[in-house]
């Protein structure tokens, strides 16, 4: 989120609310999950198109990637890393940051609750 947060790119948000995120902060990690695969520094993001980012998926693989399953893969990246956490013995329980932070920046623990949920059903599609 630092890109609109900080930057202001491609729109600034405030960074001390979690209203209206959800949408942008899956994007985001879906799109940063797909990049990690790729191995390739995250601020390349700010320069390069993710049409390009398909076509180095699409040479490294010898599979041909939209722009939309170059996407997807990062989505599925991060299902296999919650499934893997999920066996591990982490759960939803475990969602949060430290209360000093919290507190820092002057959210709750009730706000983070929200935005989770908020942000899961957007994922499930609902």
């Amino acid at each position: 989120m630092a890109g609109p947060e900080v930057l202001g790119r491609p729109k600034k948000v405030d960074r001390l609310t979690f209203l209206g995120k959800a949408d942008m902060v899956k994007k985001y990690q879906d799109e940063n999950a797909s990049l990690d695969s790729l191995v390739l520094c995250l601020f390349s993001t700010f320069t390069v198109s993710k049409e390009i980012f398909a076509d180095m998926l699409s040479a490294a693989t010898g599979v041909d990637y939209s722009n939309e399953e170059y996407l997807k893969c990062g989505e599925r990246i991060w299902n296999l890393e919650r499934l893997f956490n999920n066996k591990a013995g982490f759960s939803r329980r475990d969602d949060t940051l430290r209360k000093g932070f919290l507190k820092q920046v002057g959210l709750t623990n009730q706000s983070l609750r929200r935005a989770l949920m908020n942000i899961i059903w957007k994922g499930a599609g609902i």
